[in-house]
């Protein structure tokens, strides 16, 4: 989607607006032509109508900005003399009595105006800021920032185009009143040849930002473009020009101009947060956007690339707070999706995060992370919970964040909550898998009709053992023994006897009566918690499954004690020890936990 001439617009010293590829001095709206032109909007809209007024649109819709060269309007004028003459004398002959009709009854209609007016007075005072919250609310409540267009062509431009988008992104995103579609989102939509208002209905945005970036030597131009996706109307433009070294004040004046063209309040905090800017290294930024771009493929491979570039951003510029607080976010990542030990992630992702704060307090990762591990490593529940609001806080559409947050609501018991925060996740990333998934796994509808969903998405997905998981528990609960075998077997084939889904199987094992074979998967796990980690928590379960309570309890308690966050995680909602939660020991262990009090 290119701007007006590619984004080739800018304003010279002078204030005088110039287009780059022709040189031409040009004026930006109607009251700039009829400035210039010394005549009404009305008259200049007539001579356009009438005489071929030379005037240019964005668009080929009444609606749409226009503009004019002032060298066209000159030759235009001297050509037009005559007529417009002729039309200003015209006007003058008009009789004197006709000219005291029309002030006569232009003073009757002023006196029945004002009364109106002061009728109305107190009701448009009164309404005022509601109305103008309404507009908020209901025309422009969520936005999307399509990636910016590279005009320059090159690679490395077209990084530091998305890099400029995923800016912009991240800084709406601090504005509470504001879903801002997230960047993965978008990024689906990079070169494409959509029209904007299908572009709009699919990410179910009433408003859409949309750009170029031109690069020449150490000068930086982009061009910006605010567009009602409702209406299909330009709502604001704007061309600007900056240093290289200046970037980061550059993409928070941007976002501070979107956010005042659809007149949305921020809060002093908002405004103070998206103010403060520090330049940062080109060279550092360069590599968090391609640390950035690994971080959103998230698998174990990606997330160690990741941290790798955010290191070496962090080379280039020892204070760059982001960075640290995303080496945290990817080995918060990495603990979660159970990659090594999550214990030993844990503990680096606070050193990163805590790197992060001393820097900036105000990067919402960091805080994110923070919460991640009071929660998982700490157990401290309370403290987790206030980080987790803090950095919805600073960024209330980070989807992360939000999946961050309903893991751990999902994990002490408050499913209502969690859900909701899984719906918000899903709308602001709707491609999130694991999101998706989870959001349908828990829904309120029907086993039949949550298969049926997950189905589809395995259609799409086929490798990926978390639809699979959730299917089989499906097929289990329903009753289809069959089915939930073999979905088990493959996720355990797919992730290669982890002890997670290696457990999973034992179970099942042990619940249909195959003990045999559930205890050599059992012996097997406990040669292997020998030389490597191996969770407690999913040896507790198959004892459990194979009515070994005694041991049961003995692993939970291990468990406990190691803090393996795999017990914090499932012990308000796992099935696997559903046979013990009646037992005075477990329910002793969910004090000690903290669970039942928080």
């Amino acid at each position: 989607m290119s701007l007006f001439g590619g984004g080739r617009l800018e304003k010279d010293k002078d204030l005088q607006q110039i287009d780059l590829i022709t040189g031409k001095i040009f004026l930006d709206s109607w009251k700039e032509i009829s400035n210039y032109l010394e005549r009404s909007e009305k008259t200049c809209r007539k001579w356009e109508k009438e005489l071929g007024l030379p005037i240019h649109r964005l668009e080929d819709s009444p609606k749409a900005r226009v503009f004019a060269y002032r060298e066209e309007l000159d030759t235009w004028m001297k050509e037009k003399l005559s007529v417009i003459e002729k039309e200003n004398s015209e006007k003058k002959s008009v009789s004197k009595s006709e000219i005291f009709l029309a002030k006569k009854w232009t003073m009757f209609s002023l006196i029945i105006l004002s009364l109106f007016i002061v009728a109305i007075f107190n009701y448009n005072v009164f309404f005022k800021n509601r109305n103008k919250q309404n507009l908020i609310q209901d025309n422009f409540r969520t936005l999307a920032v399509l990636p910016l267009e590279n005009i320059n062509g090159n690679k490395k431009i077209d990084c530091f185009a998305d890099g400029m988008t995923d800016a912009i992104i991240t800084e709406l995103a601090k504005i509470k009143y504001l879903r801002v579609k997230s960047r993965t989102l978008v990024m689906n939509y990079k070169n494409s040849k959509k029209p904007l208002k299908e572009i709009a209905k699919e990410l179910n945005a009433d408003c859409i930002v949309e750009g170029a970036v031109f690069c020449e030597d150490e000068d930086l131009r982009i061009s910006v473009q605010l567009i009602d996706s409702k209406e299909d109307v330009h709502i604001w433009a704007e061309n600007y020009r900056e240093k290289f070294s200046n970037i980061i004040t550059l993409q928070k004046k941007i976002a501070l101009d979107i956010v005042n063209h659809i007149a949305i309040k921020m809060t002093p905090e908002e405004i103070g947060s998206i103010r403060t800017a520090r330049n940062i290294n080109l060279k550092a930024y360069e590599d968090f956007l391609r640390g950035s771009i690994e971080f959103d493929k998230t698998t174990r491979e990606s997330l160690f690339s990741a941290i790798d570039f955010f290191h070496k951003a962090i080379e280039n510029d020892h204070e760059f707070a982001r960075a640290y607080a995303w080496i945290g976010f990817s080995y918060s990542i990495l603990a979660k999706i159970d990659s090594e030990d999550p214990r030993s992630m844990f503990k680096k992702a606070k050193i990163y995060a805590d790197k992060a704060l001393a820097l900036d307090n105000m990067v919402p990762e960091a805080h994110a992370v923070m919460g991640f591990y009071k929660w998982g490593y700490e157990w401290d529940f309370a403290a987790a919970e206030k980080e987790f609001k803090l950095a919805i806080s600073l960024s209330p559409s980070s989807a992360i964040v939000r999946n961050f947050y309903w893991i751990f609501l999902y994990s002490i018991g408050k499913k209502r909550e969690s859900l909701n925060e899984i719906n918000i996740a899903c709308e602001l990333d709707p491609h999130s898998l694991f999101n998706l998934i989870m959001k349908k796994f828990l829904s309120k509808e029907s086993i039949e009709n949550k298969i049926t969903n997950l189905k589809k998405l395995e259609i799409v997905n086929p490798l990926d053992f978390r639809i699979k998981n959730a299917l089989a528990l499906l097929y289990l609960r329903k009753g289809e023994i069959i089915k939930s075998k073999e979905l088990l077997i493959n996720v355990n084939e797919i992730r290669k006897n982890h002890y997670q889904s290696y457990s999973a199987v034992a179970k099942f094992y042990a619940n249909q009566g195959m003990r045999k074979r559930a205890e050599e998967i059992l012996y097997d796990l406990l040669d292997r918690d020998k030389k490597e980690y191996i969770s407690p928590t999913c040896i507790s379960i198959i004892y459990t499954a194979l009515g070994d309570y005694e041991n049961a309890f003995r692993f939970i308690e291990k468990a406990y004690k190691e803090k393996d966050w795999l017990l914090l995680r499932q012990i308000s909602v796992w099935e696997g020890i559903d046979l013990i939660r009646s037992d005075q020991r477990f329910k002793d262990l969910k004090n000690k936990i903290g669970i039942n009090t928080f």
